[in-house]
């Protein structure tokens, strides 16, 4: 039996298919979101050009728009849409997300706002806007004590140093406050305070 090369070669392409993953679609502004490239293809795609819209305030941290995965930096507030367009030797695909990444502010602006004049007196009212908190730590129980992987450490023997209170008791959290805090001084501490 004899055998030439169209028994036994066949020779395909199979088209190039843009896609991608990302770590996070919710964040707050300056975070960041990597980008995974799941494009395919046969012959495999080797040339990439990723697209944020609007472009503005988007900073590369790792790679760039050219890269086939990138770990983008968002700094300001809005929805972003992503466009990824992969290219092998034979053909290429665009794939677009819209309105994929949805980056928040920490802080959100004042709702409802309304006022009215009675005489010379002015009264503002308003809907209190949903801060965010940028560090929350969990002082355990009723507040009693600093968390476990936290060491204050009383670097001048003063015995002055960072304590748990409940001075924002009426938010129903507690914190930690430098004794200084409230006293007339600046709320500084010389002692350091570290995990």
């Amino acid at each position: 039996m004899n055998f030439d090369k169209s028994n036994y070669i066949d020779v395909f392409n199979i088209p190039t298919e843009a896609n991608f993953e990302v770590s996070s679609v919710d964040i707050n502004e300056g975070e960041a979101v990597v980008f995974k490239n799941t494009s395919a293809g046969y012959p495999a795609p080797t040339e990439f050009q990723w697209e944020i819209t609007p472009s503005d305030r988007v900073e590369y941290i790792s790679g760039d728009s050219a890269s086939k995965d990138s770990n983008v930096k968002f700094n300001t507030p809005g929805k972003y849409t992503v466009q990824l367009k992969a290219k092998s030797e034979y053909n290429e695909d665009v794939i677009k997300k819209e309105k994929l990444i949805n980056v928040a502010s920490y802080y959100e602006k004042v709702k409802n706002l309304t006022k009215s004049l009675d005489g010379k007196e002015l009264t503002l009212s308003w809907e209190k806007p949903d801060m965010k908190p940028i560090y929350t730590e969990d002082f355990g129980g009723n507040g009693e004590n600093v968390p476990a992987d936290i060491t204050v450490i009383d670097n001048n023997n003063d015995n002055f140093k960072w304590f748990v209170t409940d001075y924002n008791a009426n938010s129903g959290r507690f914190s930690a406050m430098s004794y200084s805090f409230g006293s007339g001084y600046d709320a500084v501490d010389t002692d350091d305070f570290s995990y």
